[in-house]
């Protein structure tokens, strides 16, 4: 996942790595030999059509706006579709407002949007004016502002986190891990972080009835620990 930086010159780009305390406690349940965290990359706002986020900070909010505002004037002073007139409109009544697209948009015509060049479309992370930008420490609510939740899969070899956009299915999960778990796709074995914790282990959590079979169209849940049964 890549995110675009506004205006902080002194900001640290390049990857940064998101833990979770949820896979420390699956590394020690499992004693898994190898833990794997979710990169995030952050790029100059140059790489904006990449990113999925925008991070800047308050004091920053104004140019924000005022660079989409430019940009919407400007198009709304060219000939155009009646559709584009409407969309860059109410863009304009938005940003004259002093605030961000992505809040007042559906998801439909933030698509459209996001074919211009226009910043505040992706969600944006303000950091606070004051004192130094802890990066590590804002991860967490960065990555979440994406619209992405996490889940995990989980062993003796290897516990993971993986990136999914909320709303997706076990079958677009077990095509983040491998195309041929996706194509040979049987069920999913699911377990969530929650009762997992509660049963101390897997073989518990399914003597408790916690662990379900679930097919393709199953809604990945943030937290969800996944064992997928493929055929090879």
């Amino acid at each position: 996942m890549k995110v675009a930086v506004f205006g902080l010159d002194d900001f640290p780009l390049g990857k940064h790595s998101l833990s979770d305390e949820r896979l420390d406690f699956l590394e020690g349940l499992f004693e898994s030999k190898k833990v794997t965290t979710l990169p995030i990359e952050f790029v100059s706002i140059q790489e904006i059509k990449d990113a999925e986020v925008v991070v800047s900070r308050e004091d920053k909010k104004e140019d924000l706006v005022l660079s989409d505002l430019e940009y919407v004037q400007d198009r709304l002073a060219k000939e155009t579709s009646a559709q584009d007139k409407e969309l860059f409109s109410k863009a304009k009544d938005v940003l004259e407002k002093e605030e961000f697209l992505f809040k007042h948009f559906d998801k439909d015509n933030l698509k459209i949007l996001r074919g211009f060049p226009l910043i505040t479309v992706l969600p944006i992370y303000l950091f606070k004016n004051e004192g130094e930008i802890d990066v590590d420490s804002a991860l967490r609510d960065i990555y979440y502002l994406s619209g992405r939740i996490i889940f995990f899969t989980a062993g003796e070899k290897e516990s993971r986190m993986w990136t999914i956009r909320n709303g997706e299915t076990a079958l677009d999960a077990a095509g983040c891990i491998h195309s041929d778990i996706q194509q040979g796709f049987i069920r999913a074995e699911i377990v969530s972080m929650e009762d997992l914790k509660k049963a101390g282990h897997y073989n518990q959590a399914k003597n408790d009835g916690k662990v379900r079979l679930e097919g393709k169209e199953y809604i990945i849940k943030d937290g969800d620990i996944i064992l997928f049964r493929f055929n090879k």
